[in-house]
């Protein structure tokens, strides 16, 4: 009838069989950590966001690496013109130069007279111009091909600044990725530290159940001997039903819990039931003063870094830009003719002067994000010193409460004690002493669900300071 609380008063020898278990304990639970850790899949997709950020980044300087492209086209001609008519004005103007040519002989042959005497002969020669004609050409077939190079050499100083942005974007969603990471530990230690509230539930009501036994055993002699009444041993059964009901319940919770533990770990539920948890509170944790190392403050400091990058970047719209280009052009048409390769190189320089207010705009907005990025970081700088305040006394209460309910547990067992002697010398009621037994069955639940909450506030307290990582956790 006598209970002694061995997890908190320790002999030697227990003492160290309690500090192995612990130290098991631990390594089991970092090694469900670490699968979680692996294979969750926000964690993965966070790590894919900045490895693509990264590839932006090269993307941003490839734009001074030359770009090369090679160009070739086939077209063709064809041309078959007929029966143009000629003009009256042009037949008109071959009669009169042959009047006119006839007229003017005379006058030509006084001045010479050679010249004269063959202009009959010229007129007679000169061609007559026909009323109509016919044109027709060969079909053509025209080839070409070049390559040509380009080259950014000045942008404005856009992809400087656009490349440091991007640094500070991968910074921030590496430290999001921790963010994550924390997230997981977080929940893998809560749905391990209630399995452990449910063995030490279970071992509570084991223990009551083992009193209750001898109870009833003792209650069967008495009403055989007519010391109790059957109302008395019924009230002892009954009780011993109330626990049936509250096995079941921790049978179903612990199956859910099991069930979580296996999704978020891939572990079996089968074999991280066969691991027996031990609810231990946590010592003192050891932690930062300040919230400055949380994920969470340093993503948004180097969001706001980034942003003030991509202000920066905005400027490129007043600057020049400058390229260098090359080209060679080879072409071949057919039957006509073919042209030598061309070949040009140089340097062209645009500066837009005005754009529409576009450039003036894109700086506003960017300002805009700015000063967004600046006040979410002062947001949450005040909301998670708060937080952090709340869990440094969440966890200090919760502490100083474990110390009272031992203490209350060692009482309750020396009123079980007392109670159960009263019982058997029928100084008290069966009532008396069922009231003994669920008392020391409710105050042993008490001490263990707040365990369970002190090393929540544990959790939280590391989580508050940025040092929620595989390494800290008890």
């Amino acid at each position: 009838m006598v209970f002694s609380i061995t997890l908190w008063v320790p002999s030697k020898a227990q003492s160290i069989n309690t500090e192995a278990q612990q130290t098991q304990d631990r390594a089991y639970l970092q090694d469900l950590i670490s699968k979680a850790l692996h294979q969750n899949r926000e964690v993965q997709n966070l790590q894919l966001g900045y490895h693509k950020t990264e590839i932006q980044k090269k993307m941003a300087w490839g734009t001074f690496i030359p770009k090369v492209s090679l160009n070739g086209g086939y077209a063709y001609a064809g041309l078959n013109v007929h029966d143009i008519q000629t003009p009256q004005s042009i037949l008109g103007m071959g009669q009169n130069l042959g009047g006119m040519l006839g007229g003017l002989a005379p006058v030509i042959a006084a001045g010479n007279p050679a010249l004269g005497a063959m202009l009959p002969e010229l007129i007679g020669k000169l061609p007559e111009i026909p009323s109509s004609f016919g044109l027709t050409s060969n079909d053509m077939n025209i080839w070409n091909a070049g390559i040509s190079a380009k080259m950014v050499l000045f942008s404005g100083l856009k992809v400087t600044y656009l490349s440091k942005a991007l640094d500070h974007k991968i910074a921030a969603e590496r430290l999001m990725v921790k963010r994550q990471e924390g997230q997981v530990i977080k929940e893998v230690t809560d749905y391990y530290d209630k399995l452990g509230l449910i063995s030490a539930s279970e071992q509570v009501l084991n223990d009551a159940r083992k009193l209750l036994d001898k109870e009833k055993t003792r209650a069967q002699k008495a009403k055989a001997n007519g010391l109790i009444t059957r109302y008395d041993l019924q009230k002892i059964e009954i009780a011993s039903l109330d626990l049936d009901t509250k096995d079941i319940e921790l049978s179903g919770n612990k199956q859910l819990v099991l069930t979580r533990l296996e999704q978020l770990t891939g572990e079996p539920a089968e074999a991280i039931a066969m691991h027996h948890v031990v609810l231990t509170p946590w010592v003192q944790v050891s932690t930062g003063n300040d919230i400055n190392h949380r994920p969470e403050v340093a993503a948004l400091k180097e969001s706001v870094a980034a942003r003030s990058y991509q202000q920066k970047a905005t400027i490129s719209g007043y600057l020049p830009k400058a390229m260098a280009f090359g080209t060679s052009q080879y072409i071949n048409m057919k039957d006509m003719a073919v042209v030598d390769p061309a070949s040009m190189v140089g340097v062209a320089v645009t500066w837009e002067i005005f754009d529409g207010f576009h450039t003036a705009h894109e700086r506003q907005i960017a300002k805009i994000d700015h000063t967004i990025a600046v006040n979410k970081l002062e947001d949450a700088t005040s909301l998670l010193a708060l937080s952090l305040e709340k869990t440094k006394v969440d966890f200090q209460v919760n502490s100083s409460k474990i110390a009272v309910l031992q203490q209350k547990v060692e009482k309750a067992n020396l009123g079980l004690e007392i109670r159960s002697k009263e019982y058997a010398e029928g100084l008290a009621t069966v009532n008396q002493l069922l009231e003994a037994i669920t008392d020391l069955q409710q105050t042993k639940m008490a001490l263990n669900k707040v365990i369970y909450d002190q090393r929540r506030a544990g959790v939280s307290l590391l989580e508050a300071t940025g040092d929620l990582q595989l390494e800290n956790i008890q």
